[in-house]
């Protein structure tokens, strides 16, 4: 059975919601009754730490990559979504530039990182970081519905630029998953 002839029922819960935040991230399905559920990932979390970390030939995801910011934190990557769709160079004339856990380099004009992975130095660029993490994101949204994502809905700050946006869907797709429709977060009020 081809996608396009797919019942319109089973459509929906191939298409999951993403909420790519800056310290934590979100897996969205459509439940029975049509609204939005939180899922969790493999580790049981819903409110899922961006956190991408390498140790040996091991990759690490969320609370996991999380768990590495003290005993390996030069290969563990935080802090990057804001990242996307910006040069090094306007990182450096604004003073973007954080150092808490791994150090943020220049890569072909982009922002990377550099980190000992499978026994050698690897830089990736942001762009490839977030990719690694969003797939790992599809894999859990698949596990947890027993079968493959074909869709995406995804969540994107109201500051982000058109650059910004564009860098988001591009990373998302070289992850394996169509862009149907990009919608802003919900603006949050400040505390005081």
């Amino acid at each position: 059975m081809s996608e396009l002839s797919t019942p319109s029922s089973q459509l929906q819960n191939l298409v999951i919601g993403l909420r790519i935040g800056q310290s934590y991230s979100s897996i969205a399905v459509n439940n029975k009754d049509g609204r939005a559920d939180c899922i969790a990932n493999q580790d049981g979390e819903r409110q899922i730490p961006t956190v991408v970390a390498f140790s040996g030939d091991e990759e690490f995801t969320g609370s996991q990559a999380k768990a590495q910011l003290l005993r390996n934190s030069k290969n563990t990557i935080t802090q990057f979504r804001n990242l996307i769709g910006k040069s090094y160079q306007e990182l450096v004339s604004t003073n973007n530039i954080t150092n808490d856990a791994a150090s943020l380099i220049e890569k072909n004009g982009e922002p990377a990182y550099t980190v000992e992975y499978k026994d050698q130095e690897t830089t990736f660029t942001v762009s490839e970081i977030l990719t690694k993490y969003i797939t790992l994101l599809g894999e859990s949204a698949a596990n947890f519905l027993g079968q493959n994502v074909i869709g995406v809905v995804l969540a994107v700050p109201t500051y982000f630029t058109e650059s910004q946006c564009d860098a988001l869907k591009k990373a998302t797709e070289n992850a394996g998953l169509l862009v149907l429709q990009l919608m802003h977060e919900p603006e949050t009020t400040p505390r005081h």
